[in-house]
């Protein structure tokens, strides 16, 4: 019979561990290689191997072996001699599932296929470890279980009959079926030595097969079997509770627990903690609990606002370790983003580079990225926003940098459609518009460029192959890089992962056979996605990032237990979904809660050490966020004991928010003047439009950019018509249904009763011949809309020329001259004459909003006062023997909506008249036209709460700054 012994929590495992190992060997050194230590990952081995170096320096060791547990498929066990065993990779069983996925649910996307693949061979995987025969399954589902249950065994034939033909044929084995057998292979040859010296440390649960070799050392009368953090508990345990497994495994190995011996005594935060993990029924026992004063001492709980605010705080965490000459620290979480943030804020902040130790997925280093890039591109068919955000990249055809930003702008404006065709049609179109200088030559070199490499894949077949479509990305993504760049993208850890996937994804045995182009896209992505990569650089020697796995059987002198909210601590379990809870348990599988008892296993662990520190964030991503069940129970248990501990448990984090406080940069911020620009003469705007007017007097500074120094606001990407497209087309049908326009049939005419329906034709006719330049699905939604207004506009102008109104002018241009050298331009939409009374209507026909009765009477919106002015100048309508006095003013909105046409007065007319308002905005335009080329007046930027809202210049004139109040 062999030993058992237990490492108490909060004690430095890996240091206990070599000391043992060093005194089993007789403290001589040389003796070292005959003692054979076992251990649960490879992790943990790295680090007892290291431990051994640091004690001895470079010197014999023990035979250090590792079952890689729990660390992915292709960490199988680690033997002396190599094994024949062939072993599959995980990617070709995943393509070969999946295929069979596919071919069984052919409706569903890549994604669906692959999420499914890897839980099928999941359930595999835990159905060969745990050694369940296919009849135990089978015997399950006729009688007991649903009709869903005997679908999903259905669905399980794909891996249980099909998969293991399919190894089978290959001759090859999976990493489950192989880590069985290696272990049985290990337990033989122990049998046949039984005098070896074995050691097995830091099992707090394993696999069958593990467990059946562990049992073999046990028996072996040289064999020891090291528990991590065993305490008794007299209480009959769950699965969810941190000593659930490790008492599990006790049993199965046959270990007589009063036989267990301490390596060092268990301290005063282990045993706080083992209270506070109580039992839900043991609870009661909180209220007589002894909390020693030292228990609290170095432990440190610190609550921050969010996770953004929580990982400033971690980084400086670690980085103050370093202000202790030799001191370690460990940042422990679940959450994978918060360690990546931590990460980057070292680096950024304090020049500290400390890698996750468990990588980062292939998708977020810079090749994934650019990758991704490319994905889009064909994925979209060249969509001009995918191909700008490619095009930009520095690495992609960097010869062109300098005529980058011009082709950009070509691929602005108006969606084009789909396709290297259509992107080829509007980007021929945007260059008849540019000078014919060299760099617009060049922009479309760029172009031609792109589409000479793109155009295999693009327009490659409806289906492909994998080899072909591998092929081709490989083809793109060396065209699209200059030898240099490609070089240095290949060097790195990405690049050689990224060349390495792709080599065996072509080379896969794993046949998917012919499948839609978009199909391998999406695989693509996922496999950047769920490719790891860890960086080659040196691990910093005194800060480290780990997960809960990770940190098994590792040390450090300061430990951050990151993240303490439910979700994180203990990790969310992912529901099976193909063999349930109960389904597991009758079968003998390990049961979700289990996980949870070893996440809280781990968590006990850690927070047992000498100096913790503690933190959650209470906002995630604006989400309100719960505290640990782990946290909120030792809170708990301490505020039934002492509430002075209580108190200062919760404040033990103040002078970390403080630290954070003093960092962050408390300048008291002041407003800036508000700007102003002093205008040379010659060139202030001597010609306003009567739409400008309104800028002019509200704010000026918005006029002297837009008209003096001619910033144009950018057309977006892949933009839709606007409003300003459609009320454009509606112009000009409506022009083309009164006056003759090039392109379009003669004018209606006349409308009488008896022709409306002609009428309303007519205008059909019109607006079908306008919408033939959109893209047809706007065409068919605007087309929609024009139909509900058609008899309404008809019926509206037939009512008017009733009145005696006749549509006369449209998009009517006047100038008129004001005063100081300042000329009015305008374009009236429509006036419509009334010959009896010698007076006109002039109509402004408005596709969004209408300004308000009050904006029009106060002169915030002067554009048909000044219309009507100028009309009884005599400045709108010219070269006419007949003068004609303004008497109405009229909004026509045409929305196509509920109320497809609305006819509204632009102000109150009992209220106003408009002679008054003609002869106010008179005066008033006197006055800006002397007060604006005055040579005084400088361009002052004014707040205006409703046009600051909508100002595509707003960031210019940096509002917020000069009306900022401290």
């Amino acid at each position: 019979m062999g030993y058992a012994y237990n490492i108490p929590a909060g004690h430095n495992g890996p240091k206990l561990l070599v000391d043992y190992v060093y005194k089993l060997a007789d403290e001589k050194q040389e003796l070292l290689p005959t003692i054979d230590l076992w251990l649960p990952t490879r992790r943990a081995e790295r680090a007892i191997r290291q431990a051994f170096i640091d004690k001895f320096g470079a010197s014999l060791l023990p035979r250090i072996r590792s079952m890689g547990l729990g660390e992915g498929q292709e960490e199988h066990l680690y033997l002396d001699q190599e094994s024949p065993i062939d072993q599959v990779s995980d990617l070709d069983r995943l393509m070969y599932v999946a295929r069979q996925v596919k071919m069984f649910k052919p409706q569903w996307q890549a994604s669906q296929c692959f999420e499914q693949a890897e839980y099928l061979l999941k359930v595999k995987d835990r159905l060969t470890t745990y050694q369940v025969k296919d009849e135990d399954l089978q015997s399950l589902v006729p009688e007991s279980y649903a009709e869903h249950w005997q679908n999903n065994l259905k669905f399980l034939e794909i891996v249980r009959f099909f998969y293991p033909q399919w190894l089978e044929n290959q001759q090859k084995t999976d990493a489950a079926t192989k880590l069985n057998q290696l272990l049985e292979q290990q337990i033989t040859y122990y049998q046949q030595q039984p005098e070896q010296k074995v050691v097995a440390a830091g099992f707090a649960d394993t696999i069958p097969q593990a467990m059946a070799l562990l049992k073999q050392i046990y028996t072996m009368p040289n064999g020891a079997i090291l528990l991590p953090g065993y305490y008794k508990t007299e209480t009959t345990l769950t699965a969810a509770h941190p000593q659930y497994a490790l008492h599990q495994l006790i049993a199965k190995v046959g270990i007589d627990t009063s036989c267990i011996k301490e390596l060092a005594p268990s301290s005063a935060r282990a045993a706080l903690w083992q209270k506070a993990l109580l039992p839900a029924e043991q609870t009661l026992e909180w209220q007589q609990l002894h909390v020693p004063a030292d228990a609290l001492e170095n432990l440190t709980y610190v609550k921050l606002d969010d996770t953004e605010k929580e990982a400033e705080a971690l980084a400086l965490m670690m980085r103050e370790t370093l202000e202790v000459s030799g001191k370690t620290a460990a940042l422990v979480t679940n959450q994978r983003s918060l360690a990546h943030k931590v990460s980057a804020l070292l680096k950024s902040k304090y020049g500290v580079e400390v890698n996750d130790s468990a990588g980062k997925a292939l998708q977020v280093w810079p090749l994934g990225q650019y990758i991704s890039l490319i994905l889009d591109v064909i994925e979209t068919k060249a969509r001009p926003l995918s191909l700008v955000k490619l095009i930009q990249h520095p690495y992609t055809l960097c010869q062109f940098n300098v005529v980058k930003p011009l082709f950009v702008s070509l691929l602005r404006g108006l969606y084009p459609g789909e396709g290297l065709e259509a992107v080829d049609t509007k980007i021929k179109q945007a260059y008849q518009s540019l000078k014919p200088e060299k760099q617009s030559e060049e922009a479309l070199m760029l172009w031609q460029n792109i589409q000479d490499i793109f155009t295999p894949l693009i327009d490659i077949e409806k289906t492909c192959h994998l080899p072909q479509f591998v092929e081709q990305i490989k083809e793109v993504f060396t065209a699209l890089t200059e030898d240099q760049e490609l070089e240095e993208l290949l060097g790195q850890e990405d690049g050689e992962s990224f060349m390495l996937l792709l080599a065996k994804w072509q080379q896969s045995t794993a046949d998917l056979g012919a499948q839609p182009l978009s199909f391998f896209v999406d695989y693509l992505k996922i496999l950047l996605e769920k490719t790891a990569v860890r960086e080659k650089g040196t691990l910093h020697p005194r800060l480290f990032i780990w997960g809960p796995l990770e940190a098994r059987f590792q040390h450090a002198d300061r430990i951050i237990i990151a993240g303490l909210n439910e979700g994180n601590w203990p990790r969310k379990v992912v529901p099976e979904g193909w063999i349930s809870g109960h389904m597991s348990e009758t079968l003998g599988l390990p049961v979700s809660e289990m996980f949870t008892g070893l996440n809280a296993h781990d968590f006990y662990m850690l927070a047992s050490k000498s100096e913790v520190l503690m933190t959650r964030s209470v906002k995630d991503a604006g989400v309100e966020t719960l505290p640990s069940r782990f946290l909120m129970r030792f809170v708990a248990s301490i505020q039934a004991n002492n509430a002075q501990l209580y108190k200062a448990f919760l404040s033990s984090g103040d002078i970390w928010l403080k630290r954070l406080a003093a960092l962050e940069n408390k300048v008291q911020i002041q407003a800036i003047s508000r700007p102003q620009v002093q205008v040379p003469m010659a060139l202030r705007m001597r010609r306003w439009s009567v739409s400008q007017v309104k800028d002019i007097m509200y704010c000026p500074y918005k006029h002297f950019a837009q008209k003096i120094l001619r910033i144009e606001e950018l057309d977006d990407f892949e933009q839709l018509p606007s409003a300003r497209e459609k009320g454009t087309l509606l112009h000009l049908v409506l022009e083309a249904f009164f006056k003759k326009v090039d392109g379009f049939p003669e004018p209606f005419g006349a409308l009488t009763e008896r022709n409306l329906r002609q009428a309303q034709a007519h205008l059909v006719k019109l607006m079908d011949l306008a919408l033939q330049t959109m893209p047809q699905n706007v065409a068919q939604l605007w087309q929609q809309r024009f139909l509900t207004m058609v008899p309404d506009i008809i019926q509206y102008s037939f009512e008017q020329q009733q009145k005696g109104y006749k549509p006369l002018y449209m998009e009517q241009q006047g100038h008129m001259d004001i005063t100081q050298g300042v000329s009015l331009t305008a374009i009236a939409d429509r006036i419509d004459i009334h010959e009896h009374e010698k007076t006109a209507c002039i109509i402004d026909y408005k596709t969004g909003g209408v300004p308000t009765k009050e904006e029009v009477v106060l002169g915030k919106q002067p554009q048909l006062i000044l219309e009507a002015l100028m009309l009884n100048k005599g400045q709108l309508i010219k070269n006419t023997a007949q003068a004609y006095t303004a008497d109405a003013t009229q909004y026509w909105k045409l929305s196509g909506g509920k109320e497809p046409v609305k006819i509204s007065d632009a102000f109150d007319l009992k209220k106003f008249a408009l002679e008054d308002l003609v002869t106010e905005a008179e005066e008033g335009l006197h006055e800006l036209a002397e007060y604006m080329m005055s040579p005084e007046t400088t361009y002052q930027a004014r707040a205006d709460k409703t046009g600051c809202k909508y100002c595509a210049y707003a960031h210019l004139c940096r509002k917020s700054e000069w009306e900022f109040k401290a």
